[in-house]
């Protein structure tokens, strides 16, 4: 009973820890003030290069690359990976699409923007409402609406009206919160198709990735990434620090990170990978906790044509 008990508490560790074993040299999942990140795209490249890292990837949420963007990243002394980070619908699951190499001229992804940030402000202004029923009293307007400052309103104008009220004191206890099964605040959203955005990310050739694979449902995650292959995913986040952005060890063990390489492998993809910085608002997550190498960075730039 010992050995046992020994063996699930070490295969715990080794799922904590296993990203501090490998080498990371680009991280190309990080988010910026564009969104909901903390830092701005100047002081990601800033703290990249003072981490020894040699380039990362700015993929907000909801938003594509602009022109001052995409001129920041060509002036930086290392490569800089512009993109964006969608939610996308599969059959009542959440895929998270990152697409690399796609701008603002890209008007098939600014239709499907326009029509999602409506969705979301609803949504918001909905849980507010929830909130409030529930004793936690905001004001739509005045305590999250102007923490946009020009940008579409996102659930972290939520969270830090909530912190600043004190109803919460950080990130993970307030996702713990939403995410419990009998908590049923957070309104449903109608997520955009992952076909049609895949497809748009295409159209301006640039290369669709599936974020965090292991963070889809345990019961119907093995069907969903292999669906978004056919959809045409061109690279999948091999290389992701699960439990420090608050998934719990206990929904992946070793055989779901072997069905992902060979996979990968099998399919010919691409490999991808990133922390999921955003800076403060998660305290865990460091810049360069996880990501890739040398290697399969030069087959994402070369594909890119960088």
């Amino acid at each position: 009973m010992e050995s046992k008990l020994l063996r699930n508490y070490c295969k715990t560790i080794a799922k904590r820890f296993r990203f501090l074993f490998m080498v990371v040299e680009f991280d190309l999942h990080c988010h910026s003030t564009r969104s909901d990140g903390t830092f701005t795209p100047e002081q990601l490249i800033f703290e990249a290069k003072r981490l020894g890292l040699k380039g990362l990837g700015i993929v907000d949420h909801d938003v594509l690359p602009s022109k001052e963007l995409i001129s920041l990243a060509h002036s930086s002394s290392i490569p800089v990976l512009c993109g964006i980070e969608l939610h996308c619908d599969d059959c009542n699951d959440v895929l998270h699409i990152l697409g690399y190499g796609v701008n603002e001229e890209n008007e098939e992804i600014a239709s499907i923007l326009e029509i999602q940030a409506e969705r979301e402000h609803s949504r918001l202004r909905g849980l507010v409402e929830n909130l409030n029923s529930a004793g936690m009293k905001l004001d739509f307007e005045n305590d999250v609406v102007w923490r946009a400052k020009g940008r579409s309103v996102n659930y972290l104008d939520v969270f830090d009206a909530l912190f600043e009220k004190k109803h919460f004191n950080n990130f993970y206890a307030l996702k713990d919160f939403l995410d419990a099964p009998d908590c049923k605040l957070m309104p449903s959203i109608v997520f955009p198709s992952s076909e049609a955005f895949i497809r748009a990310i295409h159209s301006q050739g640039g290369l669709a990735v599936l974020a965090h694979p292991l963070a889809l449902n345990k019961e119907t995650r093995k069907q969903k990434i292999k669906k978004a292959i056919k959809l045409g995913v061109n690279a999948v986040e091999l290389n992701y620090p699960y439990v420090a952005n608050g998934y719990s060890p206990s929904s992946f063990d070793d055989d779901d990170f072997a069905f992902l390489r060979e996979l990968v492998k099998a399919s010919g993809l691409l490999v991808s990978g990133g922390s999921d910085f955003h800076g403060s608002v998660k305290g865990r997550v460091r810049m360069g906790l996880a990501g890739i190498g040398v290697k399969e960075f030069s087959k994402i730039a070369g594909r890119l044509k960088l």
